[in-house]
């Protein structure tokens, strides 16, 4: 997340909790702990906190709402990346077009480490 898409959050949690008035040491901290996050995950965050917190929440609160969104969405990333892969190799080799492929690779690996 950038600097500006962590500042748009703080804000929106400023918004959402306004009896929480921020230090310039808060806001450094928050903008340094939401930088690994995606923009969306945080602000998906600040709905669901605002749906089920009264006060403004701690660094922990939102870390506890926020870490299940981005695995499961980094997850779901990763089987749409695998399933892309998958449908975009060829057939698979046969037996023979394996073995063939091994001798090749062996061959390599011999003439490599014999002189």
């Amino acid at each position: 997340m950038t600097m500006d898409e962590a500042d748009r959050i703080i804000a929106e949690l400023s918004l959402v909790f306004p009896a929480k008035k921020l230090t310039v040491e808060e806001v450094f901290r928050w903008e340094e702990n939401l930088e690994p996050y995606q923009y969306e995950r945080a602000r998906e965050t600040v709905k669901m906190l605002e749906r089920s917190s009264r006060f403004f929440p701690t660094w922990a609160e939102f870390y506890s709402t926020i870490q299940p969104l981005s695995l499961r969405f980094n997850a779901a990333n990763q089987a749409k990346e695998l399933e892309a892969a998958r449908s975009a190799d060829d057939e698979p080799c046969s037996v023979e077009e394996n073995l063939a492929q091994i001798a090749k690779i062996r061959a390599m690996m011999a003439k490599r480490f014999s002189g």
